[in-house]
């Protein structure tokens, strides 16, 4: 075998492996790009999860229960009043006896 085809033949495969190394690249750029946005969206779920509910009681329940003239005392007074109440209070051993 001459040498000149040795060289040629090794110039080939020094160009395929860079045309390869460069679809990798990108290929691995994409899923970080992929990743990271989808680790965003997934704390953005979850702190919508978490924070919807307070706002939700914050700005729309609570005003119409201070409205209607409930605080934390009477409610909890009232809820004592309900039927049934001490023996779910006995079962769960939250009653003070």
């Amino acid at each position: 075998m001459p040498p000149d085809s040795d060289i040629s033949s090794l110039k080939k495969a020094v160009e395929k492996q860079n045309v390869l190394l460069e679809e990798n690249n990108q290929m691995l750029h994409k899923l970080r790009r992929y990743q990271t946005t989808t680790f965003w969206l997934t704390m953005i779920w979850y702190a919508l999860l978490v924070g919807l509910p307070f706002a939700v009681y914050y700005y729309i329940i609570g005003p119409y229960v201070e409205a209607l003239g409930f605080s934390n005392g009477e409610f909890s007074a009232s809820i004592k009043e309900i039927p049934g109440y001490s023996q779910f209070e006995n079962f769960f051993g939250l009653g003070g006896e």
